[in-house]
């Protein structure tokens, strides 16, 4: 993912987001305590937030990196199994949905209380847990990310953050959006259910799985 793209698309998104508000930049930074000027130089594409910039703008805007992303996300990512677990259950009426929803209840419970968990990890802990999950090398990941392999350590174990653009990489080779690989630097999360964000991905898999066994 270029750097330059990453402006691009990001600053499409945010003046898309501002426009549909009917603000103007100057009451629209208000809500982050940002600049104007800064504001102008990302909706043109010049310039790009860094991580905790970025995150500071989603979590004061309450809206989804995905959103803010749009175009730059994945086709592949843990959102086509949360869709195709929703149309499974709109299927269902009164006592057969009530069964379906107490197993997946159940299955979710023990998922969480299975150590090592993901709902108290920061965000070095959730990249370092996805990466064992993917039978990834660190090498490996550093690799396909387009980073060194000590730049990598080092977002593992939280001494500082990888940039947006390589956040992006990192959903690519997970199969997760961005939303989900930075929820724990986030305080407002789109899902549904908040529970599915602290699943693994082969967990959410199997969710499905298991709800498409019991409908049948």
């Amino acid at each position: 993912m270029a750097k330059e793209r990453y402006n691009e698309i990001f600053g499409r998104n945010l003046r898309a987001y501002r426009e549909s508000l009917g603000q103007t930049r100057l009451v629209f930074v208000r809500q982050y305590d940002g600049f104007a000027s800064t504001l102008a130089s990302y909706e043109t594409g010049n310039k790009g937030p860094s991580l905790k910039r970025f995150i500071h703008i989603c979590n004061s805007l309450r809206v989804s990196p995905n959103f803010l992303l749009d175009g730059l996300v994945p086709v592949r990512t843990e959102l086509l199994e949360i869709q195709a677990l929703h149309e499974t259950m709109e299927r269902l009426r009164g006592a057969e949905r009530q069964k379906v929803q107490s197993v997946q209840s159940t299955f979710i419970r023990c998922a969480l209380e299975t150590p090592p968990g993901m709902r108290e990890a920061n965000l070095g802990t959730r990249l370092h847990l996805l990466r064992l999950d993917a039978g990834l090398e660190i090498e490996e990941l550093a690799e396909r990310c387009m980073i060194a392999k000590p730049t990598l350590q080092g977002c593992e174990s939280g001494q500082y953050d990888p940039s947006v653009p390589v956040v992006l990489r990192m959903c690519e080779v997970f199969e997760v959006s961005p939303e989900y690989l930075l929820v724990p630097m986030l305080t407002h999360l789109s899902y549904a259910d908040e529970r599915l964000a602290y699943l693994r991905p082969r967990q959410i898999k199997a969710l499905l799985d298991i709800t498409r066994a019991l409908v049948g």
